[in-house]
């Protein structure tokens, strides 16, 4: 077995509360090293203690006025590595799941081709540097992490052999369905074969999500249903960025493209939502011509019905 990889928790550090859902994320690295030495007993021999790990990320942030975007990794040999990234300052806030779904912007999924291979392998499982698998996904579906790129889609949503969803390359995933005035929330179960988040672990918790078996048909029904359900991804940290490049598309003054604006808003039926996430042909026309309406400044209107070769 190759052990050329690093354990990976990637945590949100904020001015006001620190590093967030540090406890989560300390206790699913060290359980990832407990699992993964029970496969190699030659690594992770002397993990480090939740307040070594503490002590570490606190000494390497210098700077804590400002958002960050921290990297914790732990290799085979037990040696802790921390990087930082700054983050734009949020301007979005949200009590709950379904706000906070309302007013993120959109962004395209598709989905993969084929299913995971393997729903109990280790690097399923747990966050680690090797991502062979979500980076074979995002190739075959040609994804961009462009918000702003409708041309291609942003993430891919997996799913398994018994087509069941599981999660995309990024993100956890949750479905949100109104049900008495109430929405409810479900994500896939990790026995399905996917990484569980921390921010997905915390809603749990909080009785805000909850698992259920979301099969590749719900979610089907789920974009056929448009405005009655709402799918999310469950991921803190890349919100802030898509926000940032969100609005600084949006800042551009470009010029407004009525064409684009019109297939945002347009209403996708059953069928033809089908015929998107199978990335079927949409439009087939045998001969390839039609009737063309002509207005010309000074005869009116007219109708251009024969071909010019």
């Amino acid at each position: 077995m190759n052990h050329d990889f690093s354990l990976l928790e990637t945590i949100l550090f904020t001015p006001q509360e620190g590093f967030y859902l540090l406890d989560l994320h300390i206790t699913r690295l060290l359980k990832s090293a407990t699992d993964y030495r029970a496969l190699a007993a030659d690594c992770f021999v002397s993990p480090p203690t939740p307040q070594q790990i503490t002590d570490v990320l606190n000494a390497h942030l210098k700077d804590r006025s400002s958002y960050q975007r921290v990297r914790l990794l732990l290799n085979t040999a037990s040696q802790l590595t921390v990087e930082a990234t700054l983050l734009p300052e949020p301007t979005l806030s949200a009590e709950n799941l379904h706000l906070a779904a309302l007013k993120v912007p959109l962004i395209n999924v598709i989905l993969d081709t084929q299913p995971i291979p393997c729903i109990t392998d280790f690097f399923l499982r747990h966050k680690t540097t090797r991502r062979d698998l979500y980076n074979n996904a995002r190739e075959r579906l040609n994804c961009s992490f462009h918000v702003s790129n409708d041309r291609e889609p942003f993430d891919v949503v997996l799913w398994n052999q018994q087509h069941q969803v599981t999660e995309t390359s990024i993100a956890n995933i949750a479905v949100g369905e109104p049900i008495n005035d109430t929405w409810n929330w479900k994500t896939p179960m990790t026995d399905c074969g996917l990484l569980g988040g921390v921010f997905r672990q915390y809603l749990l918790s909080t009785g805000e999500v909850k698992e259920a078996i979301i099969t590749v048909d719900d979610l089907v029904h789920a974009q056929q249903k448009g405005h009655d359900h709402i799918m999310v991804t469950l991921r803190a940290q890349e919100q802030q960025q898509q926000q940032q490049e969100f609005d600084a598309t949006v800042d551009e003054q470009q010029p407004v493209d009525e064409i684009q604006l019109y297939q945002d808003a347009r209403y996708i039926s059953a069928p033809k939502a089908i015929w998107r996430i199978y990335s079927f042909s949409l439009h087939h026309r045998s001969p390839a011509a039609m009737q063309l309406a002509l207005h010309l400044p000074t005869a009116g209107k007219r109708s251009l019905t024969r071909m010019i070769p």
